[in-house]
């Protein structure tokens, strides 16, 4: 996925009671707000989930990295839910 630098990236995933920790590998993006999320109510989006959780991210590097986010160890989670990666590969302006 091409993204250019200066735009913003978000992941949703189901929430409540799943828990997410998230890892970035490289350093073209960094989170939006440090340890901040967005939570909406699920509404049938996810079986078993009352919440979907928005996590924001920034492009600030041409530089391509992956971020991953894994369920947290010792929490009730959703049985089918696995862990989810994202690589980006960013473009070197904000210009479309």
């Amino acid at each position: 996925n091409v993204v250019p630098v200066g735009r913003e990236v978000a992941i949703q995933l189901p929430g409540d009671p799943t828990l997410w920790s998230v890892s970035i590998d490289g350093s073209g993006v960094q989170e939006s707000v440090a340890d901040a999320i967005d939570q909406f109510p699920s509404q049938g989006q996810f079986d078993g989930a009352d919440a979907v959780y928005q996590f924001n991210f920034t492009v600030v590097s041409s530089e391509a990295t992956t971020i991953t986010m894994v369920p947290v160890a010792g929490v009730p989670t959703l049985p089918w839910l696995p862990s989810f990666t994202l690589t980006l590969n960013p473009a070197s302006s904000g210009a479309p």
